[in-house]
């Protein structure tokens, strides 16, 4: 973002203007000087409004409103959230997000599953990349029953749009339902610039 900035001189001028008509005031400038307080005040008033005056005409109201080169609503970490629908149970699943634009997004899912898998491993991953990126993975933990649940995250770069795939080695799994208390979400959050690094 490229900003006008009041010149340092000129104010530094403004100043010395102001500083020497406080000096022709005192009592050691002598008593032909003739000014007083009031005058002084008026005169430094105007000089310091002729150079804001002259400053200001340089700048626009789309100047405040960008920041760093990028409208407010940039800076906004907006989320994207999805509650999984109760289905039937198959030995694998699939969901896909359309609706979440390109970005970089810290990725969460938490699903509570019921049926006779053992074991049901799930992963985030992008439609526009190929062959598949998977991240985010997880595997099924017991809790209670014939449910499990598997949850996790990343940091997930959306280029097309972004999808969770869960699967069992064996048996099936569904989206467990039928209390309003318990949903299987996944949430995309978007995060600002993100800068690679080497463990």
């Amino acid at each position: 973002m490229t900003r006008n900035r009041v010149p340092l001189v000129r104010w530094l001028l403004a100043g010395l203007v102001v500083a020497g008509l406080v000096a022709a005031t005192s009592p050691v400038a002598g008593a032909g000087a003739g000014l007083t307080k009031k005058q002084v005040r008026k005169i430094a008033r105007s000089v310091a409004g002729d150079v804001v005056a002259d400053e200001a005409s340089k700048l626009s109201v789309a100047d405040a409103q960008r920041l760093g080169g990028q409208p407010p609503s940039a800076y906004l970490n907006t989320a994207y959230t999805f509650v999984l629908p109760v289905g039937s149970a198959s030995g694998s699943k699939e969901w896909t997000f359309g609706t979440v634009p390109p970005g970089t997004y810290l990725a969460s899912y938490g699903l509570l599953v019921g049926g006779s898998a053992d074991l049901v491993t799930c992963y985030l991953d992008d439609t526009a990349v190929s062959p598949v990126q998977a991240e985010g993975f997880a595997y099924s933990t017991a809790s209670g029953g014939a449910y499990k649940t598997a949850s996790g995250d990343t940091l997930l770069q959306v280029q097309g749009s972004p999808r969770l795939s869960c699967l069992a080695p064996s048996g099936t799994f569904g989206v467990a339902g039928g209390d309003p208390a318990v949903v299987s979400r996944v949430t995309f959050t978007r995060v600002g610039p993100v800068v690679a690094g080497t463990p």
